[in-house]
């Protein structure tokens, strides 16, 4: 009877090891749950391209204060700061420069570590890093 119960304590305790073991803690943005701001505050959202000139690369950080910092190179590095807020029942990004220099992200989609929708009317896709 002692082996049994003995059995049974070692396969138990295997069992939670197991499930403790390969859990993981780790915020990850290439989720599909959790609000629209969870998923949009944390990477740093980059998309690059080339026009067969030059090289460019593009920079959003979102924080979750409704403070954020874009990013742009050309060859030289530009940074401008902004503060950005939910629109349309979280469907757009209205971002703020200044007091007349305002940028909008329509139809806002972020999923699988993508973010993307129509910035200024340009459609365009960010990956998460």
């Amino acid at each position: 009877m002692k082996a049994k119960v003995r059995e049974y304590l070692v396969a138990v305790w295997v069992l939670l090891a197991s499930v403790v073991g390969f859990s993981s803690c780790d915020v990850d943005f290439y989720r599909d749950y959790g609000t629209y701001t969870e998923r949009l505050c944390g990477p740093t959202w980059t998309d690059i391209w080339d026009d067969g000139f030059f090289h460019y690369e593009q920079r959003f950080i979102f924080y979750t204060g409704g403070r954020g910092v874009e990013y742009y190179f050309d060859g030289m590095e530009y940074r401008y700061d902004f503060y950005w807020y939910w629109d349309n029942n979280g469907r757009s990004i209205i971002m703020e420069y200044g007091p007349r220099d305002v940028s909008y992200f329509d139809d806002v989609v972020i999923g699988r570590g993508i973010l993307s929708g129509y910035l200024d009317g340009q459609y365009v896709e960010f990956v998460g890093y």
